[in-house]
Parts: C-alpha cells; sequence; structure tokens
C-alpha cells in the first residue's frame, strides 16, 4: 500500500497529525500542502527532516507564509490564503497553472 496525501489549509495540520504515525508515514510516497496554516512553521520543520516528497503551495500575499518560507516553495505571485487575487480572471489562470504542477509531481 502506498498514500499520496494532500491537504489545504486547516487540512495541512491534519495532515502533520496523521503523519507522527509510524506505519502510515512510512507508506505515504508523497504529500502536497496547499497553503498550511496556523501551524505552518511545524510543517516546515517536518518536511525538512522526512524523506517523503513533498510539494508546497503558496501565495505571497498569504499571511501565514513568511518570505523565507515562500522563497522555498511554489509560491503564487499576490496571491492570498485562498490562492486568489484581486482578478478573478487571473485567479483562474493561476488554479490552471498549480493543477499542471500537481499533475506533474503526482505523476513522478
Amino acid at each position: 500500500k502506498e498514500y499520496h496525501l494532500i491537504g489545504k489549509s486547516l487540512g495541512t495540520t491534519a495532515l502533520l497529525e496523521l503523519l507522527k504515525d509510524e506505519e502510515i508515514e512510512k507508506m505515504t510516497k508523497k504529500v502536497v500542502w496547499l497553503t498550511p496554516g496556523a501551524m505552518h512553521k511545524e510543517i516546515y520543520e517536518y518536511i525538512e527532516k522526512v524523506k517523503i516528497k513533498s510539494l508546497v503551495v503558496c501565495g505571497t500575499a498569504d499571511p501565514y507564509t513568511t518570505d523565507e518560507e515562500v522563497e522555498k516553495k511554489m509560491k503564487i505571485e499576490n496571491a492570498d490564503h485562498g490562492l486568489e487575487i484581486s482578478d478573478v480572471k487571473e485567479s483562474i489562470y493561476i488554479l490552471k497553472d498549480y493543477i499542471e504542477k500537481l499533475e506533474v509531481f503526482i505523476r513522478l
């Protein structure tokens, strides 16, 4: 058995708690962390210490993400915590772009 996990915002905190289970961690091959929320520091520390392939997607205007964290991950310029910007059309293009990158990450 092999797991690929994905969480968004508060769901990233749930993923972090789930991955504390050694059996689940052993079976997990990839994790996608979309806009880590309030526990973002703990999540980034976890990502750095484990061998699970991780993709973090965050916006540069997300109040939960520091500039340093954004530099290390897939960043979306001017996007907020919902990965949206004020221009609806541009937000749709952004969504398309990160979904394409997500598909590549999962297939590798």
